[in-house]
């Protein structure tokens, strides 16, 4: 059977609640003013990095041990339990899985934590492959194993032009999916084959 790739943070689950609470525990523990969420999460999805958001609360001078901080927590079980599915995702994959093989690849370090919300969100079933790339490299590591599997690969769906990128470049269709982690102009501006709005919406593409 054909693979449809997906992306995990942003792609089948909502990750703003976790980023945004590990932001106020890293700024607690600093000792710095942090951003509303509206804002963080809006400067977020537009692609604005870390650097330049610290320079918003005056705390520039605190980079590397606010990258230290965030590292440690962002993939730490206790923060995992803020990200939930998004709308539709088990029932959509339950029914892909039937005609598809569904593979994940996604931006990740701890492949064990990985796993486990995987199970406890009770989604890792519908996977055949899990797959993990530095979730601080671009594109070419997602595109580089997308061309490992290149005569099976059938589809490439994600939130971020890291993942529309990777899946032009390995000559794979692509799915840009929005709410998740980029805004529609960032998305929009990489070409994806199709562009939806919601998880559900996939079915009626593939």
């Amino acid at each position: 059977m054909n693979i449809v790739w997906f992306d995990f943070d942003g792609t089948l689950i909502h990750v703003d609640e976790r980023f945004y609470q590990v932001h106020l525990a890293i700024c607690s523990k600093l000792g710095i003013s942090p951003l509303s969420k509206e804002d963080y999460w809006q400067a977020r999805c537009n692609a604005v990095s870390t650097e330049n958001i610290l320079k918003l609360i005056q705390a520039s001078e605190l980079f590397e041990k606010y990258i230290a901080l965030r590292n440690t927590l962002i993939e730490s079980l206790e923060f995992l339990t803020y990200d939930v599915l998004r709308n539709g995702v088990k029932v959509t994959l339950g029914e892909l899985k039937g005609t598809y093989t569904l593979h994940l690849l996604t931006g990740r370090s701890n492949k064990a934590n990985l796993l486990y919300e995987l199970e406890n969100l009770e989604i890792k079933q519908y996977f055949s492959e899990v797959l993990m790339v530095s979730p601080f490299g671009k594109w070419e590591e997602k595109s580089t194993i997308l061309n490992e599997y290149k005569n099976e690969s059938y589809y490439m769906i994600g939130d971020t032009p890291n993942d529309i990128i990777a899946g032009k470049n390995a000559a794979v269709k692509t799915i840009g999916i929005l709410g998740g982690m980029s805004t529609y102009s960032i998305l929009s501006a990489t070409n994806p084959d199709f562009l939806v709005n919601d998880f559900p919406e996939i079915k009626k593409i593939l």
